[in-house]
């Protein structure tokens, strides 16, 4: 599943972790560090405090997030590129865009409330962070590929 490479990985969902280093590895690349944060209202680290570490991290030069609607964890991570705190590539992916808001997803934070936390709140501020926003998992791994070989 795991394989040393240039990619680091921060995930919500614990299995979709695995199968991202997975796709990762599969396509030639691999991973430096991989971190599942869990989609709970409170966590031990955020996508927004790990941006920068791996910022710091010379073996680094891309990250993907594998995020899920509920929270406002991707729309925080969005805010730390604009910022200019983390300035590497990042592939990422959404998971829940095509629920009902209201509806719940998988765990119990997904709950969209408010107009946060949304899909599309979440793709939009990544997108306006200049991110890589994927439509579908599968496409992660050829977006990375593509961004540090291309």
């Amino acid at each position: 599943m795991f394989k040393l490479g240039p990619v680091g990985l921060i995930s919500r969902s614990g299995g979709q972790t695995t199968t991202a280093a997975w796709s990762i590895t599969q396509s030639g690349l691999g991973i430096t560090t991989a971190i599942h944060v869990g989609s709970e209202p409170v966590v031990g680290s955020t996508f927004a405090e790990l941006l920068p570490l791996f910022q710091d991290d010379t073996e680094t030069r891309a990250v993907v997030i594998f995020g899920e609607i509920g929270t406002v964890a991707e729309e925080e991570a969005a805010e730390v590129i604009k910022q200019g705190r983390f300035n590497k590539p990042v592939v990422a992916y959404v998971a829940g865009r095509s629920l009902p808001a209201g509806m719940r997803f998988s765990h119990a934070s997904a709950i969209i409330e408010r107009g946060r936390g949304t899909a599309e709140s979440k793709v939009k501020a990544l997108e306006e962070a200049n991110a890589h926003v994927v439509d579908r998992p599968q496409e992660i791994a050829a977006r990375v590929v593509r961004i540090l070989k291309g």
